[in-house]
Parts: C-alpha cells; structure tokens; sequence
C-alpha cells in the first residue's frame, strides 16, 4: 500500500521519511537510481518495522544543486529561501557566494543574507563589505549566534518559509540552527537513530521544523560550488543591478565580457556597477561560456 510523506534527511541512497502521522521510516529507493532530495515529497511502500521503499517522487517546483562538467550534486526541493551565511571567519569568498546566489536565483529561489559573528572584530568590516552584493539578495540580517543578538529577527521572518541554509564550511550555521530551534541536537539524534547512519551526520542533509512554523533545511557548508549546469543568461539574472544597462549595449545578445560599446562594463568603469561585482561577474561568465 503506497504512504504520502516527506523526505526529510539524505545521505547517498539513505533517506528519512516522515509520513504525516510523524512516523519516521528509513527510505531507499527503488532500483539503482537516486533521484530524492531533502524537501521531496513522495509515496513510499513500508516494508518492514521503520523500513521502506521510495516508489515515486512528485513533481517539483524548484530544486537546488551546484554541477561540475560531469558530476553534480543536489541539495534540496521545494525551497522557498536559500539563507547564505557568512562571517568574518573564515574568510569570505566573494565567487563562491555569487554562485551559490546564481543556481539559486536560476531556480527561482529567493536569496538572503546572513552576516553572522557580527560581535567579533571585523564585524562591521564584513557589514559594510557585504554591501556590494546588496542588489543580489532580498533581504539582510545582522546577528551573532553566541549572544542570540538578531536571531529573533530572523526567525520572525522564516516563518511558513522552507528555508536551506548554505555556505562556506566553519560560517557558523550550526550554532545559528542551535539558536533558531532549541533542543535540535535530541531532534537531529531521532533523524539519526531512523536514518541507521548516525556517524554521517555532519555530511547528510537534513529538514528541520522550526518553533514558530515553517521549515529550515541544514545542508554540509562547501569549499566549491560548480554552476556548470546554468545559461549566461541565469548568470547575469544573478546580478539585477546590469538590468538598467543591458538595453544600451551595442548588441542585444551582448555577454557584457569584451564586446565593443557594452554599457554593463562601461558602468562599472564608470563606479555606477561595484567594480567588485564586476569582477566577479566576469569570473562567473568566463566559467560558463
């Protein structure tokens, strides 16, 4: 007999189920492939006591993933926000957290940022620098998880929201999710006990539900984020700043690279676009072109 539920932790072929009774199964799917994510809703056979068969996912209205020319790796469905968290340890790559930006805003995944450890030095460095990317993100927040200074800020906002924390590995997601949601380590040790791969835990991806509603997705921080898989143009629709200018370029199909009279870069030439996002915008579009 098939059973609604939801994915709610990965890791390789093993899955978490939770029906909507709010029994918890170890899912694998059926056959060789492995198409689910975190945040997939799909129908399962139960085939024994908390075992089961993923029979079939339904249809998603986005999905999360970053690719390599021959590789790629899927982070989550059915999102709502990608939260990107940076601090001022370690250092923030500027390309990576454009392109984290890019798949998302590509899967039409609205994007925030969250500048945390703002009680540490370089806090307000970090602030002010981050304002650069300002165009590319919905909405900002301030905290630091150590003192819970901002934090209910941001959790107001999360509210009937699927959110999927990303970042740079050591950005301090860990203590945000402690802070949003009390007691997640017992929650996250249930997931754990079901998923019969506990010592995995600080590799898989798991859906968390938060006190006030909604949902928070914890995913494994990254060093690399391949964008293999999007266009130029999903690229530059990371970068909403250029929409103002890209009518005036000489040529309508123009990359805003190295062609003649292109108004992107002459704007940037200009400080009208922040030579520092320029810049990382070439990067991105050399990488994809």
């Amino acid at each position: 007999m098939s059973t609604p539920a939801l994915i709610i932790e990965a890791h390789g072929r093993h899955y978490t189920a939770r029906t909507a009774g709010g029994d918890l199964l170890h899912a694998r799917p059926r056959g060789k492939k492995s198409e689910c994510v975190v945040g997939d809703a799909v129908q399962i056979e139960v085939t024994g006591p908390g075992e089961a068969v993923i029979e079939q996912v339904a249809e998603r209205r986005n999905l999360l993933m970053r690719a390599e020319e021959h590789r790629e790796k899927r982070f989550a469905a059915n999102l709502d926000v990608l939260a990107y968290v940076v601090a001022t340890e370690p250092p923030v790559s500027d390309e990576l957290l454009m392109r984290a930006v890019a798949a998302a805003r590509a899967a039409e995944i609205e994007v925030w940022l969250i500048i945390g450890k703002r009680d540490l030095p370089g806090g307000a460095d970090l602030m002010q620098r981050m304002k650069w990317h300002a165009p590319s993100f919905a909405r900002q927040f301030s905290l630091s998880a150590s003192t819970g200074d901002g934090v209910a800020q941001l959790a107001t906002a999360l509210k009937g929201k699927r959110t999927v924390l990303a970042g740079q590995s050591g950005m301090g997601k860990s203590s945000l999710l402690n802070r949003l949601v009390p007691g997640v380590e017992l929650a996250v040790g249930e997931i754990s006990v079901a998923l019969a791969a506990g010592k995995h835990t600080t590799t898989s991806t798991r859906l968390i539900n938060l006190p006030g509603g909604g949902e928070i997705i914890d995913s494994p921080g990254f060093q690399a984020f391949g964008i293999a898989h999007l266009s130029s143009t999903e690229i530059e629709r990371a970068f909403p700043e250029f929409e103002q200018y890209a009518p005036n370029c000489r040529y309508y199909n123009c990359r805003h690279l190295d062609e003649p009279a292109c108004a992107v870069r002459s704007a940037a030439d200009a400080g009208a676009i922040a030579a520092q996002r320029y810049a990382v915008f070439r990067k991105l579009a050399t990488a994809v072109s």
